[in-house]
């Protein structure tokens, strides 16, 4: 029987090896170690050696996973307090039960009313499944290029091409 291939993300296999992120991948490339893109994250197959030393961490997941757990949890947790509160106090509507929530569980995250609205129609299309994050990857404001930058400033200071 054959055995699977592990794949782990270069961000992993750089914490195990000590080096940047850009250098896996041009080990990787080099040695022609199996790859795979999984959203903007890349994820490689080293070898046995490695392997054994990425033991202690969970293949073609990001080590940040047990943050990314935890935030599920908070917002099970607030959707839950919401409607608890909706439960307790009906005739004060929604409305007041989405503010009290939200104040009441800022001591794990904070969060607005309108994101809590929006977990709670979450759970009521998906159950619990629709408060977890389908994210892959680096998320966020991606950096720019020095040349595109510049080539603004020049725009707005008038200097640009006529």
């Amino acid at each position: 029987m054959k055995a699977e291939k592990l794949f782990f993300p270069s961000s992993v296999l750089a914490q195990v090896l000590d080096v940047d992120k850009s250098t896996v991948r041009r080990r990787a490339e080099r040695e022609n170690l199996p790859h795979r893109r999984q959203g903007n994250r890349d994820e490689f197959c080293p070898p046995r050696a490695v392997c054994r030393r990425c033991k202690g961490l969970s293949p073609a997941s990001p080590i940040f996973d047990q943050a990314r757990a935890m935030r599920e949890l908070h917002r099970c947790a607030a959707v839950l307090g919401f409607l608890l509160e909706l439960e307790r106090n009906p005739r004060r509507g929604i409305e007041r039960a989405l503010k009290r929530t939200s104040s009441n569980f800022r001591h794990l995250m904070r969060f607005t009313p309108m994101s809590l609205r929006r977990w709670v129609t979450a759970v009521k299309r998906r159950g619990l499944a629709g408060l977890m994050e389908r994210k892959v990857g680096v998320v966020g404001c991606k950096s720019a290029r020095l040349e595109r930058i510049l080539a603004g400033k020049k725009i707005q200071k008038g200097e640009g091409k006529s």
